[in-house]
């Protein structure tokens, strides 16, 4: 049976500004927690993994895990990237839509992004990681990955990712009314 890590990726400096208009003051100290925690149990386990599958928007993308994929790279795991790189964006548009409007329409289109990328994953997985192999896959927090009852999957994260930017945006709503 294949083993898939699921790394959720911690929003970076731009992704914030971007999504809340500036970073919160407790940021640099959560990324910080997020990626070493990360970047400990990858290297630990690194002779087991063959491939990493990259689900995030390359363009926000937080230095530090960049580092880990690298470093990973450089021991010898494969890299595969999405051909649709627009998927990662819908899926965090859907969401925070979703998150404004208190549900609804939105939510079945980010359900539906949801299914797109995880097809789209489990044909990668097929056709590039063996039966008992272990990959990672770095993904962006909005999405809800279901890869099948044939893979082995294990979530890394010392917090959800997405959980920071829902309090924040919280927050940024209370303080707006």
């Amino acid at each position: 049976m294949k083993t898939i890590i699921l790394v959720p990726t911690m929003y970076s400096e731009e992704d914030l500004k971007e999504t809340l208009g500036k970073v919160p003051p407790d940021f640099h100290k959560e990324s910080e927690e997020f990626w070493s925690y990360i970047g400990e149990k990858l290297r630990q386990i690194a002779p087991s993994i063959h491939a990493i599958y990259l689900a995030w928007s390359e363009e926000t993308v937080d230095p530090r895990a960049a580092h880990i994929v690298d470093f990973l790279q450089g021991n010898g795991v494969e890299v595969h990237r999405l051909e649709d790189r627009t998927l990662v964006g819908e899926a965090r548009a859907w969401y925070l839509m979703a998150h404004g409007s208190g549900g609804g329409v939105e939510e079945v289109f980010l359900e539906e992004v949801d299914r797109e990328l995880s097809d789209v994953l489990r044909r990668m997985l097929v056709s590039s990681l063996g039966d008992t192999k272990m990959g990672v896959i770095f993904f962006e927090p909005a999405c809800k990955l279901s890869l099948g009852d044939d893979v082995r999957v294990i979530r890394m994260s010392p917090f959800d990712p997405l959980d920071y930017l829902t309090r924040h945006l919280v927050r940024k709503r209370i303080s707006e009314e």
